[in-house]
């Protein structure tokens, strides 16, 4: 039995769309978004268990527009100066460049990722 199979018996049926390899990590896409929100002490813990870094994604067909989801990253991160904001939605991983990084604590981030379904990446903007 392949590493695929072992990881795909760890979840319920129907709530994994696919399991990939990209590069040295194992990404596993889920159909269901409490599991994406939830999923970082899964990844976690099957990293653990086979040796190997895991990735959740949520399926790229269950996210919003890109528009959407910017638009809900600028709200919650209202009152931060945000220079851009940058949407991977093959990867569900939505980039926040900001002048004021150090004002983005677990809290926003985590209310960032249940409300886009996208793992976010904090970057500090050049001054200019």
């Amino acid at each position: 039995m392949n590493i695929k199979e072992e990881i795909a018996k760890e979840f319920k049926e129907g709530e994994i769309r696919k399991i990939n390899f990209e590069g040295a990590k194992i990404i596993i896409y889920v159909k269901n978004k409490d599991l994406f929100i939830n999923g970082i002490e899964i990844g976690k813990n099957l990293a653990q268990k086979y040796k190997k870094r895991v990735e959740i994604r949520v399926d790229p067909k269950l996210l919003e527009s890109d528009e959407e989801i910017k638009e809900k990253a600028k709200k919650i991160l209202e009152g931060i100066k945000i220079k851009d904001i940058y949407l991977e939605r093959h990867r569900s991983v939505l980039f926040i460049e900001t002048y004021e990084p150090e004002k983005i604590d677990i809290n926003l981030i985590n209310k960032l990722r249940e409300e886009t379904l996208c793992s976010i990446y904090i970057q500090r903007a050049q001054l200019k």
